[in-house]
């Protein structure tokens, strides 16, 4: 064989077997943390990260505040994600922080609800999540929307969603949720925990995870055949 088409032949062969080894590495061991709300799943698994650094009820007071709380008007000509940081909150920061490390990242702030459907009809929330940091400064993020389509009226309803961050130093930080907006919606109670590390794949991940690999073992023997068998 030429040596120039030698040497082709071994990079894309090394690049497809990368690839392959890649994708099989986040199978067996968890391609990331889903940020997307989610029907809750058991407290104690690792889908949000590898440890439960603090867990905490949002007290009975902060669940009547949400309640009472109205949403405000939407930016003209901003994207929904602009608007659900620049929107008015109602907000309820953990009691006591948490001390983060850059060689642990991320830290994800996973907030779990009990809701009950108001009348038929999607019902849906919408949260900032974020971090009181200690100087007093609030990093939030918007926190996808905990929502149920096609919801029946008087319906108990479990919702899960999560919002992961990293820093660049150590610190004292304290979680922080804030309500955006809520629709058709009554909220029962809600639960905040904080998760470091990364978080385990489900079994429907790895599933969907399986074409990709396919389609990589096929690059090797495809490369393998034309470059080094003729």
């Amino acid at each position: 064989m030429h040596p120039f088409r030698l040497a082709i032949a071994r990079r894309l062969f090394s690049f497809s077997a990368s690839c392959v080894v890649g994708l099989l590495g986040v199978i067996g061991s968890g391609a990331g943390l889903p940020s997307h709300a989610a029907a809750a799943d058991a407290d104690g698994d690792k889908r949000y990260g590898q440890h439960l650094v603090a867990e905490y009820e949002v007290p009975a007071e902060a669940i009547a505040a949400f309640a009472k709380f109205k949403a405000s008007k939407p930016v003209a000509g901003e994207s929904a994600q602009v608007n659900v940081l620049l929107a008015d909150t109602q907000d309820w920061t953990a009691p006591e922080p948490v001390t983060v490390e850059p060689t642990r990242n991320p830290y994800t702030i996973v907030l779990r609800l009990r809701v009950r459907a108001v009348a038929d009809g999607d019902a849906a929330t919408m949260w900032q999540a974020g971090w009181v940091l200690e100087d007093g400064v609030t990093r939030g993020v918007a926190m996808p929307g905990l929502a149920k389509p096609d919801a029946k009226a008087g319906e108990i309803i479990e919702l899960a969603g999560a919002a992961p961050v990293s820093f660049k130093e150590g610190q004292k930080v304290t979680a922080q949720i804030g309500l955006v907006n809520a629709r058709n919606v009554e909220i029962r109670s809600a639960k905040v925990q904080v998760w470091q590390g990364i978080g385990e794949a489900t079994g429907v991940e790895r599933f969907l995870s399986l074409p990709a690999v396919l389609v990589g073992l096929v690059m090797v023997a495809l490369t393998w055949w034309f470059f080094v068998r003729r």
